[in-house]
């Protein structure tokens, strides 16, 4: 099998494609990567059985598999200016670097919203046993209850808060970008989960910079800021 994993950033992207991960790695195996080139991930993974590949800007070549429905893709969904008001606190982008980005996915979003499977974040952040069941409905046929509660359990917002706060620039585990670094096993990054609470934009953004984002992405979000897809 080969999965895409195209959310939002700063959405569970990273919970998805660990859920998926799991799932595949104890179904022959799967071999995983970050990249926006299909080509690149499937040359690379000529060995495995299965492969994932995590993007948030799929290219031309992906776009037309996933639009004749051949693959399937997962993405995750939030709030664009709470995902926006992390993206910055996490990675330090500008608010008009951070908008740009975002502006970008939901523009590929709304041409293929049809052909994925969407998860809103409020559904990992409340029921994210749930969400670990609808993934795996998705993916596979031969799931069981048991192995849905095990990945639900390590990949809970709790244990991923523990995780994190020990990683290690230095470590061989470890992906350097230079402004942030990643596990890339998992790929979860230095300060992948801030806090143990839902937070929102106006705890981290002015209300100017709110209206700014609202302004910026008023093609794609309401009066409140909400994405509806």
């Amino acid at each position: 099998m080969i999965a895409i994993i195209a959310g939002m950033q700063r959405s569970g992207s990273t919970f998805s494609f660990n859920v998926a991960r799991e799932l595949l790695e104890a179904r022959g195996g799967v071999s995983v990567f970050s990249t926006n080139a299909f080509d690149e991930a499937l040359d690379a993974s000529m060995n495995s059985n299965n492969l994932i590949i995590k993007t948030h800007a799929p290219d031309h070549f992906t776009n037309l598999l996933l639009k004749k429905n051949a693959l399937p893709c997962i993405c995750t969904i939030r709030k664009p200016e709470d995902a926006i008001a992390s993206w910055m606190r996490t990675f330090e982008f500008s608010l008009e670097e951070s908008v740009a980005a975002y502006e970008g996915w939901l523009a590929w979003h709304r041409q293929m919203s049809k052909h994925v499977l969407n998860i809103d974040y409020d559904e990992i952040e409340r029921t994210p046993l749930l969400a670990v069941l609808k993934i795996g409905r998705y993916l596979l046929r031969d799931m069981k209850i048991n192995e849905i509660i095990q990945i639900w359990w390590q990949f809970r917002k709790s244990t991923v808060y523990k995780k994190t706060q020990g990683l290690q620039r230095e470590t061989h585990e470890i992906v350097d970008m230079g402004f942030s670094y990643y596990d890339k096993r998992t790929f979860f990054h230095r300060r992948h989960v801030s806090s143990l609470e839902m937070t929102s934009a106006h705890e981290f953004l002015t209300q100017q910079q709110i209206a700014f984002v609202r302004q910026e992405l008023k093609e794609y979000v309401d009066v409140a800021g909400n994405y509806h897809w």
